[in-house]
């Protein structure tokens, strides 16, 4: 991926540690690697650690069968063709190791095997001088090549069609955080209108006529459009017409509440009420469920 990506645009590797084995593998893809005065880069080979169970395996009485066309499913590390066998591998993992380097680095096989440490590690300048890295330098030089402030090589590279106009990192942060705050409150405020909207659509409805705590509360509490609240309200019954206050009836006061509390007698419910409003509710349930 690092190969292919430095054809489209230049890609530095910086190393202020270690670039070792597996590291410094990725950073020789790069188009230029860049190392601080103590990094260490190398390590370019195959190590393979084995443990020989064969006389732990024998006396705990573990026995073994290998098919017939198989031989080589197990080593025998005791024996000279064994750790042949074993040898032949990691050397065949570490020829790929180094012709990726080789390829990577633009140069050959034997110049990796030569120069590059033989499997040690070489420090700041001296891998520069082996071939194994362009330049020492600072991560925060790199950074500043990166975005056009120096004529270094690093910048000669930028093609042609960057703009001039250069724009720090620190800059592009407060921009990006100021257009995301912009956009949530944006979003935010889009959103209280909409649903401002919806409430006010939905307690306009014809349905919504002799029902308006119904309708109000079913607004609030659920998500139903206006233009599907409709049905829900013409199936709910109308709201009991409040009686008209006695001007002669006293209000009584509650002996239970501190003060007094004026409360208004009204009488007792009328009968069935409750039974009206257990259907109301089953069937604004039953037509919400039926569209979410």
């Amino acid at each position: 991926a690092i190969r292919d990506g430095k054809a489209k645009k230049p890609i530095i590797a910086y190393v202020g540690g270690s670039a070792a084995s597996a590291g410094y593998w990725l950073a020789s893809q790069s188009t230029e690697v860049v190392v601080a005065e103590t990094a260490i880069l190398g390590s370019i080979g195959v190590l393979a650690t084995l443990q020989d169970t064969s006389k732990k395996d024998a006396e705990a009485g573990k026995m073994e069968f290998i098919s017939s066309n198989a031989p080589g499913k197990r080593t025998d590390l005791s024996t000279d063709e064994g750790r042949a066998r074993i040898q032949r591998t990691i050397d065949a993992l570490e020829g790929v190791f180094i012709d990726t380097v080789a390829t990577g680095r633009g140069v050959k096989p034997d110049d990796v095997i030569a120069k590059f440490g033989g499997g040690d590690v070489l420090v700041g300048s001296a891998a520069v001088a082996a071939g194994m890295a362009d330049r020492v330098g600072n991560f925060e030089a790199v950074i500043l090549e990166l975005a056009g402030r120096s004529s270094s090589p690093t910048t000669s590279r930028r093609t042609a069609s960057m703009s001039d106009e250069v724009i720090t990192k620190a800059d592009h942060d407060l921009a990006l955080e100021a257009s995301r705050k912009s956009g949530l409150a944006a979003g935010l405020t889009a959103g209280i209108t909409a649903e401002r909207g919806r409430i006010k659509a939905i307690l306009a409805l014809d349905e919504a006529k002799g029902r308006k705590d119904f309708a109000l509360h079913m607004a609030l509490t659920t998500d139903i459009a206006a233009d599907a609240m409709g049905e829900v309200l013409g199936g709910a019954p109308l709201s009991a017409q409040a009686p008209e206050p006695d001007e002669q009836q006293e209000p009584e006061r509650s002996i239970d509440a501190i003060g007094g509390l004026v409360t208004f007698n009204g009488g007792p419910a009328p009968k069935g009420d409750k039974e009206k409003t257990k259907g109301m509710w089953a069937s604004a349930i039953e037509k919400s469920n039926a569209r979410a």
